[in-house]
């Protein structure tokens, strides 16, 4: 084939834009390892344009029925269709992974209460492994597991608990008595500075702060591991916090659980889910692509279908 030849078909084939790489910050400690990163990019690819078309408001998910979640405590049902776009995309396994995902989860057993994390190893050798997480209330198994079995510096968040509860006194990891975020729910702030608001309930002195000030407060500038649980609160943190324009807050591993429209009111607020659905959910993904996270794994409640769990890693 002639130069002039050769020229004329590649002016001729479409351009196709490379998924590429976020640039890291500095020696970035990777998770997950570079080989395993190359061989999922068509799913990456695939997984991008996928959400870019389902975060738009036009864009119909398949009909997939709906789950019944009621219960002795009430009524409440949710369509199965509510997470369809947001696929797995970097498929691992044991023991790069704790297991291998499941559609429907599994039972939370084990020292990390069904938490499937990625790099458990590479954490438990890391000097300075550091893990944030919000919401303890009554169960601090997950955190007492990172400080103790994995030797990770572990700092646990949550308001709506004191010191002394159970579940946080005399532990191995280090609690605050205060919420990330900030006051949400129409009550009144006596204080506001600094990305800190304080509130009284008058049972209670609630403090939130946000993360940014959270951990300058502590001296971090970065986190191996932020995991959160809080009840659709995690809406407020998506776009006040982490997805917020500026943010420079981007932890190497994230994992939550996201609670949508329908969720069990009983169990969550349903102030705090209302208007979250497919698209919502689509768009938050779409933004935590853009950011260099993949979904490394994604197991829905297997007892309220709009709620799913998640783990992200940035690559």
């Amino acid at each position: 084939m002639s130069n002039q030849m050769m020229w004329m078909l590649m002016i001729c084939l479409p351009l196709v834009p490379a998924l590429r790489l976020p640039q890291q910050d500095g020696d970035y400690q990777r998770i997950v390892p570079k080989e395993i990163i190359l061989r999922s990019q068509s799913k990456m690819q695939e997984q991008r344009e996928r959400l870019t078309r389902a975060a738009q408001p036009s864009y119909v998910p398949p009909d997939m029925g709906m789950f019944d979640a009621s219960s002795k405590k009430g009524h409440a049902s949710a369509p199965n269709n509510r997470f369809e776009a947001v696929k797995v995309e970097l498929a691992l396994e044991p023991p790069l992974i704790d297991h291998i995902p499941v559609e429907l989860g599994l039972p939370e057993k084990g020292l990390l209460g069904g938490k499937n994390l990625v790099g458990l190893t590479q954490l438990k050798n890391k000097k300075d492994c550091l893990v944030y997480s919000m919401g303890v209330s009554g169960n601090s198994a997950f955190e007492e597991a990172m400080a103790t079995v994995y030797g990770c510096e572990v700092h646990a968040f949550d308001c709506t608990i004191t010191e002394d509860f159970a579940s946080v006194k005399n532990k191995h990891f280090v609690f605050h008595p205060w919420c990330i975020g900030k006051d949400n729910g129409g009550l009144n702030d006596v204080h506001k500075n600094d990305g800190i608001h304080t509130h009284d309930t008058g049972k209670y002195h609630h403090v939130f702060k946000t993360l940014a000030a959270s951990m300058k407060e502590l001296g971090h500038t970065s986190m191996d591991l932020l995991k959160f649980d809080i009840e659709g609160f995690e809406w407020q943190l998506f776009e006040n916090e982490l997805l917020k324009d500026g943010n420079t807050v981007l932890p190497a591993q994230i994992s939550f659980e996201i609670h949508t429209d329908g969720a069990k009111p009983w169990a969550v607020p349903k102030e705090n889910t209302a208007g979250h659905g497919n698209h919502e959910v689509n768009n938050v993904f779409l933004q935590f692509h853009k950011l260099g996270y993949r979904v490394a794994s994604k197991e829905l409640n297997r007892h309220d279908h709009a709620c799913a769990e998640f783990v992200m890693v940035r690559v």
